[in-house]
């Protein structure tokens, strides 16, 4: 009972047949179609883990937990395929991310949390380095003038994970 779209994992995978087009979707070459062609359910999931251990995915799953529709494993076993195999076509270098440029904190925790404090605020220029920036003191300098000159913080940009700085909004 081919499905067009599968929306859990136990029923609509148990008979093995959209885990065969989606093998065979992925690696044509190594992965046949011959599955759909058994109609004993055991025989066609072993079929289609063969075809996954041809791909090197055979990982989670057992025929047995494949016919009687395992959700966790099930969802383990996609996770692993798409991992190895995501079916995306490689990135144009126009559409490639930008670089991330490496947080350098020092390691301590307090300058860390204090850096991420500072950029979400927008602080120009942004902080990477919270000892070096100290040094220059540029971009703590420009944050003191807002405070000082009374510009209003927007409250709804402080996040209520961070409990030290749950109180920020009135002190700001």
């Amino acid at each position: 009972m081919l499905i067009d779209r599968v929306e859990n994992f136990t029923r609509d995978v148990s008979d093995g047949e959209n885990y065969t087009i989606l093998l065979n979707q992925l690696k044509p070459e190594q992965c046949s179609k011959a599955p759909l062609q058994t109609s004993d359910l055991h025989q066609r999931a072993e079929q289609v883990l063969d075809n996954a251990d041809k791909i090197g995915c055979r990982r989670f799953l057992t025929p047995n937990s494949l016919v009687g529709g395992n959700p966790k494993l099930n969802l383990a076993f996609v996770a692993n395929l798409f991992n190895n195999h995501p079916g995306l076509a490689p990135l144009e270098e126009a559409e490639a991310p930008p670089e991330i440029e490496d947080f350098d904190a020092e390691g301590e925790r307090e300058a860390r949390v204090f850096t991420l404090w500072l950029n979400s605020l927008d602080v120009e220029p942004g902080v990477w380095n919270f000892f070096e920036n100290l040094k220059v003191s540029r971009c703590f300098v420009i944050r003191e003038e807002e405070l000082m000159s009374g510009r209003s913080y927007p409250t709804s940009r402080i996040r209520q994970g961070y409990p030290r700085f749950s109180n920020l909004a009135t002190s700001i």
